[in-house]
C-alpha cells in the first residue's frame, strides 16, 4: 500500500511538473503604487498615483502585453510608456510594442509629466486634465482597438495621426469637442 501512495504521489508531481512547464502564462501580482495582475499577454492594472505605470510593468512584459486593461490615474509618463507599447516611442521612431488593445474607460488623465511625444526642441506634448491632446497616440500602429477615458471632454487635432491599424475608437459620452483632423 506505502508503495502504492508513493507511486501515486510520483506520477502526481510529474504532471505537476509536465503542466508548469507547458503553461507560459502566470500570473503576476503587482505592487507598489498601484495594483492588479499581469497574465500572459494580458494586464488589468489600477494606477494608483499618476506617473507610476512604468513601476508596475515588468521591463521583460514591456512589449509583449497585447492587452491592457488600465484604471486610476494617467500623465505624460504613463501615456509614453503607453506609446512605446503601442509601437512608438517619444520621437515618433518604431518601438517592439505589441499593445494592440487597450482599455482606458476608467482612467483619469492628468496634467503633468514628462513629455509624451518631442517634434523638436521647442515643439512637446503633454498631458492636460480630461483630454486626448494632440499626437497622443502619434503613429502607435500596433493600436487595433481603444476605449478612451470616459472622464475626457476633449479630443485634440492629430490625436490619432498616423495610426493605420487602428480599427474601432470607443468614446464616451462626455466628450464635447473634437478637433478637426483628429483621426
Amino acid at each position: 500500500m506505502n508503495k502504492l501512495k508513493i507511486l501515486f504521489s510520483s506520477y502526481l508531481i510529474f504532471l505537476t511538473l509536465i503542466g508548469c512547464g507547458k503553461n507560459e502564462e502566470t500570473e503576476i501580482n503587482v505592487g507598489g503604487s498601484g495594483s492588479g495582475t499581469i497574465t500572459g499577454t494580458t494586464a488589468k492594472l489600477d494606477v494608483e498615483k499618476a506617473g507610476t505605470l512604468t513601476n508596475l510593468i515588468p521591463k521583460d512584459k514591456k512589449y509583449t502585453i497585447t492587452n491592457l486593461v488600465l484604471s486610476g490615474e494617467l500623465n505624460g509618463t504613463d501615456i509614453k510608456f503607453i506609446r512605446e507599447m503601442a509601437g512608438c516611442d517619444v520621437d515618433g521612431e518604431t518601438t517592439a510594442g505589441k499593445l494592440s488593445n487597450l482599455d482606458l474607460t476608467d482612467i483619469n488623465i492628468v496634467t503633468g509629466g514628462e513629455p509624451y511625444y518631442v517634434l523638436s526642441s521647442s515643439s512637446t506634448y503633454n498631458s492636460q486634465k480630461n483630454t486626448i491632446t494632440s499626437y497622443m497616440f502619434y503613429k502607435c500602429n500596433s493600436l487595433n482597438h481603444i476605449k478612451l477615458p470616459n472622464s475626457i471632454t476633449s479630443i485634440e487635432d492629430d490625436a490619432f495621426k498616423e495610426c493605420t491599424t487602428i480599427t474601432s475608437i470607443t468614446i464616451g459620452n462626455g466628450v464635447t469637442s473634437v478637433e478637426g483632423y483628429a483621426f
